[in-house]
């Protein structure tokens, strides 16, 4: 390929060519001084790109006064090209149109049955009534008037004409949202000046990011270059949209045909590996760096801050551990995935003090494994209704009746919040300071609610009077659902400020108790026992009292729990998930350990009591069912779905039968039976979940990441 772009380079700029069509990952493969040549030459009239989006960069250069540019698009099955379009002053700083079409040629963006109005647009068709090309087994003669064929590009028209906005398959989900690639490259570009290739790797799971920088440079020097755009990327990138591994190279690497491979970038990402001899500290340090968007350089200045004071999140965290394990392979200290959520950088970096190599184990070391795989019967589920919250809904709902009707109630991060009835017309709806992620509860008056926010607030509203009745302000955000205690005349909850309150239903403190690290799960409470239970993110259980929130117990694992405990059948045990994917028992009367079981994956699903059973997802793709013994468990089966799961499950019980329904991140919502363990039904959302479901009269609610809460029906 070197070869040959050498020769065609001699053949312009010697040979003096006057017409030259090329497509632009080949163009940009000369330096800056052979384009500059080039673009300035007397002999070359046309220039004309196609086959790729048109490199905006080569509006940068001087050009000779004699020169036309133009910008080409089309498809073999309509006889290749089908618009033109001249590059003008006009177009220097905007996006390119298509262009006008070719005779007999024509062009539309089909926007029905697209997934893709998140980028305001949709797939671009070709149509022709002479120019077509017959594909496979196409009869000629059944081809009558004008024929459509599929371009597979995504784009957009304004009052300018169709621009090209993407490949569908450069469209990504990535953390619940549709990403482009080429709208990320597109703002490195601008932020850089610099050519720049997006990769989502399938096999790794990672958003690629590859920077061609021309000449040879020393390590130290790209180390600090790449410091440097790190920052500038995370700063001006949506958190969905920075990649996971930024690399400089030379040169993008081509096909045969002279598009940019990219099977061979995701090599280059596979083969770049530190060594056994790494230093653990230093490649903690980048990463943590690389995730909060802090320059390398200037660590020292925020060791006294914790990872999320510096522009961290949960999601940031765990991709932080996953990579520091895939570049290392190793695994991470014990006490680092508590470290990080509850501890500053210097104490992080206390972990690794006498650390030593950690392999990876490659086997599982589940024993006795029953697993099910994917069954579906029939296919009963449907959408009956939704409603759209204006953002991400990843709240569980609160489904309640109130005089014989039934109603939703649900908040979003657009932070609204909503009562619905069961048709899903709206009953009630206020906008509240913050998000609202947490699970709300019905008051024993019946038309009022307790509902958490992210303002750090427990707001007890009035559905029917459109009311807030009371609202009690802790000292940092709730995630944490209320419960009822105290015979049901209190509510206990938690809040990122590491307090578990209680407060009367007329918004009176009774109690507060400080814990060891934020509370984001939802306390569970023995009536009979008089004992609440509840989970911190520093790996903790603690057992308080109804009364008066006093410490009973506490019993600390190793890891962060976000998962809300439960109880066994008998009352005599609690069991707790940790996010490193341990299921572990204690003793309700003392606390002590009884049993522990470890999946091989992170665990924030909450543990579901499935008669003597208990049941969880977990992020390897499987929901687990394990069964209670007095000192104990059996692992009895665990079913294969589509994708990760993060989200509780919930029971169905009909007649003699119990099913449970789970939600993956896919947006696929399953039945499983209880008995087989297989999928007996399932029904596929449009966008992520990270809400849990809940049944209610043969219906099903749940939250979506495409702003929606749907009601689903099982027929």
């Amino acid at each position: 390929m070197v070869k040959l772009i050498l020769k065609i380079f001699h053949s312009v700029f010697i040979g003096e060519i006057t017409f030259l069509q090329m497509v632009p990952s080949v163009f940009l493969r000369w330096n800056d001084k052979q384009i500059s040549l080039i673009l300035e030459s007397e002999s070359l009239k046309t220039l004309v790109f196609g086959g790729e989006v048109f490199p905006k960069i080569i509006l940068q250069y001087q050009r000779s006064k004699n020169l036309s540019i133009f910008n080409i698009y089309g498809i073999t099955e309509v006889s290749c090209w089908a618009t033109l379009h001249k590059i003008t002053d006009e177009t220097f700083e905007s996006m390119i149109p298509l262009g006008a079409c070719l005779d007999d040629t024509v062009l539309k963006v089909d926007k029905e049955n697209d997934e893709n109005e998140i980028l305001e647009g949709g797939e671009i068709f070709i149509g022709s009534s002479t120019r077509i090309c017959h594909i496979d087994d196409e009869n000629p003669k059944k081809l009558t008037g004008t024929i459509y064929r599929a371009t597979g590009d995504i784009g957009k028209v304004n009052e300018k004409g169709v621009f090209f906005i993407a490949r569908k398959n450069k469209i990504i989900k990535r953390f619940g949202q549709k990403i482009n690639l080429g709208t990320i490259e597109n703002i490195i570009f601008d932020m850089t000046g610099l050519i720049n290739k997006c990769v989502w790797s399938q096999e790794h799971n990672k958003l690629l990011n590859f920077i061609v920088v021309e000449g040879k440079f020393d390590p130290e020097y790209k180390k600090k270059m790449l410091d440097k755009i790190r920052v500038k990327v995370t700063s001006l990138l949506p958190e969905n949209s920075i990649p996971d591994f930024m690399e400089v190279i030379e040169k993008l690497p081509l096909t045969s045909h002279g598009k940019v491979d990219e099977k061979s970038l995701e090599k280059l990402y596979s083969s770049i590996q530190l060594t056994e001899n790494c230093n653990f500290v230093e490649v903690f340090s980048e990463l943590w760096s690389k995730y909060v968007g802090i320059s390398a350089g200037d660590l020292d200045r925020y060791k006294e801050y914790k990872f999320f004071e510096t522009g961290g999140s949960s999601i940031k965290a765990l991709q932080l551990l996953s990579e520091f394990k895939e570049v290392t392979n190793s695994d991470y200290p014990d006490q680092l995935l508590t470290a990080i959520f509850e501890k500053r950088y210097m104490d992080c970096l206390e972990c690794f003090h006498n650390f030593t190599l950690k392999r990876q184990s490659s086997h599982e070391n589940l024993q006795h494994i029953y697993e099910k795989r994917i069954k579906v019967d029939e296919d009963t589920m449907s959408i009956m209704w939704k409603y759209d919250l204006k953002a991400c809904v990843d709240g569980t709902p609160l489904v309640f009746e109130n005089e014989n009707e039934v109603y939703i109630a649900v908040g979003a991060f657009s932070h609204i919040f909503v009562v619905l009835d069961e048709q899903g017309s709206e009953i009630y709806k206020e906008t509240f300071p913050d998000a609202i992620e947490g699970q709300p509860l019905q008051s024993n008056q019946r038309n009022t609610i307790f509902v958490g926010c992210f303002d750090g607030a427990m707001y007890c509203i009035n559905f029917i009077c459109k009311e807030t009745v009371w609202k009690y302000k802790t000292g940092d955000r709730i995630k944490s659902g209320p419960t009822y205690c105290r015979s049901k005349t209190a509510i206990v909850f938690g809040s990122y400020d590491k307090v578990a309150y209680c407060l009367s239903e007329n918004g009176y403190e009774i109690w507060k108790t400080t814990l060891d690290g934020s509370i984001t799960s939802n306390p569970t409470v023995d009536i009979k026992l008089e004992k609440i239970f509840i989970t911190t993110v520093s790996g903790s259980c603690f057992c308080l009292k109804e009364c008066d929130g006093t410490v009973r117990w506490r019993y600390t694992y190793q890891h962060p729990i976000f998962s809300s405990p439960c109880l066994s059948s008998d009352k005599t045990q609690v069991l707790c998930c940790d996010v490193k994917g341990t299921v572990f028992s204690l003793v309700v009367e003392t606390g002590h350990l009884l049993w522990s079981f470890k999946t091989n994956n992170f665990i924030f699903s909450s543990p579901v009591l499935l008669e003597d059973c208990v049941t969880f997802g977990s992020i390897d793709k499987h929901i687990y069912f394990l069964k209670i013994l007095p000192d104990g468990c059996e692992l009895v089966a665990k079913t294969e779905l589509d994708s990760r799961i993060t989200s509780t499950s919930c029971i169905i019980q009909q007649n003699d039968k119990v099913f449970v329904v789970v939600a993956c991140n896919s947006g696929k919502v399953s039945i499983i039976d209880s008995e087989s363990h297989y999928v007996i039904s399932s029904v596929q959302l449009p966008n992520e979940v990270f809400s849990s479901p809940v049944f209610y009269r043969d219906k099903i609610y749940i939250g979506c990441r495409d702003n929606n809460i749907y009601c689903l029906s099982i027929g």
